[in-house]
């Protein structure tokens, strides 16, 4: 077994042991507006797909290549109580992916970028910092610890210079909002 082999299984490990399975029963969809139809094909709405395939199921029962293959991103647009209940779904199929472009890791190392070191508006970066904050305090301890322990592995290995730059810069500002959990700041 490789030491690259070794460290993704530890990584592994990482997630299914901080994040319990739970039945999640919540509202899915960020804005509130879990719907059961739409009245667009399925291939265009990515909400609808997003409740039907997570409502009243456990993270660890999301296993489809073919879902994440679609929803490589699909966290962001989940209510900050769901994407604490399906991130490890997210965080596994990242590290799966290691051979397959990088993607997963990418959108990973970019949902908790410094919005105020991005060009958004100024009214965008409050939004995006409120969001990502809320999102960083439904984790506990040790989830928060194994995201970054992913984030930093593509710090460390992606294969793209600039996702390694853009997770190193993901992960200082990670540190940054558990320093100010741990001051109380937050």
């Amino acid at each position: 077994m490789s030491k690259r082999t070794r460290q993704l299984d530890a990584l592994r490990e990482m997630v299914y042991s901080s994040f319990p399975p739970v039945v999640y029963n919540g509202a899915v969809i960020h804005d509130g507006e879990d719907k059961e139809a739409s009245p667009w094909p399925e291939e265009l709405d990515d909400d609808e797909d997003l409740f039907q395939k997570l409502k009243g199921r456990q993270w660890t029962n999301i296993v489809s290549v073919e879902f994440f293959q679609r929803h490589p991103d699909g966290y962001v647009l989940l209510s900050d109580q769901a994407f604490a209940a399906f991130l490890p779904a997210w965080l596994l199929f990242s590290l799966e992916d290691e051979g397959g472009g990088g993607e997963p890791r990418e959108y990973l190392t970019y949902m908790f970028r410094d919005p105020q070191k991005d060009g958004d508006s100024p009214n965008l970066r409050v939004q995006l910092d409120a969001r990502q904050i809320r999102r960083v305090l439904k984790l506990n301890a040790l989830q928060r610890e194994t995201l970054r322990a992913i984030i930093k592995d593509s710090a460390e290995h992606h294969p793209s210079n600039f996702v390694r730059d853009s997770a190193a810069t993901t992960l200082a500002r990670l540190e940054k909002l558990e320093r100010d959990l741990d001051n109380g700041v937050l």
